[in-house]
């Protein structure tokens, strides 16, 4: 489903937009980028902490994100998800697999606006993607430099021996 709601984030955008429109790239860009957003932080999920602060919890936007990038040229998640897939079991940590996504999706945007089969607007979608799920994964980023990241995949299992 959070796949589902980054590519149908880029399908509303672009039914939503005339097609002729100038602001079209823009606006399917950023849709599911606004996507990520409502998924890391969902008002569905909101709480109060101790302080009694809002706090909006949610995910790491992974998913969302290759949805998003899928929205924008489908063929993308027959590379992204695989090459994510390959990074969390062989490297073994989920974190770096989700921020492996954005960067993979930023590479093909880039190969596609230089070949000139898509608009260089694509990359900047590949860019704060990337942002976004850094953002979220700082606790995990902090795991991973202090050595107390979870491993998973076949990297786990080795070390379980």
């Amino acid at each position: 489903m959070d796949f589902m709601k980054g590519m149908a984030a880029v399908w509303l955008a672009r039914w939503l937009v005339p097609a002729d429109s100038t602001w079209l790239v823009w606006f399917e860009v950023f849709a599911p980028l606004a996507a990520i957003l409502g998924h890391n932080y969902s008002i569905f999920l909101a709480e109060r902490n101790e302080n009694g602060q809002l706090r909006l919890r949610g995910g790491a936007g992974g998913a969302t994100a290759v949805g998003g990038a899928a929205g924008l040229w489908w063929p993308s998640m027959f590379i992204v998800v695989p090459v994510g897939l390959l990074v969390l079991f062989g490297i073994g940590y989920a974190s770096v697999a989700t921020m492996s996504i954005a960067v993979v999706a930023t590479i093909i945007f880039i190969i596609l606006a230089l070949s000139g089969a898509s608009p260089w607007a694509y990359v900047l979608y590949g860019i704060l993607a990337e942002v976004l799920l850094i953002i979220a994964l700082r606790p995990n980023i902090i795991r991973l430099m202090n050595g107390t990241e979870r491993l998973v995949g076949w990297r786990a299992r080795r070390h379980k021996v």
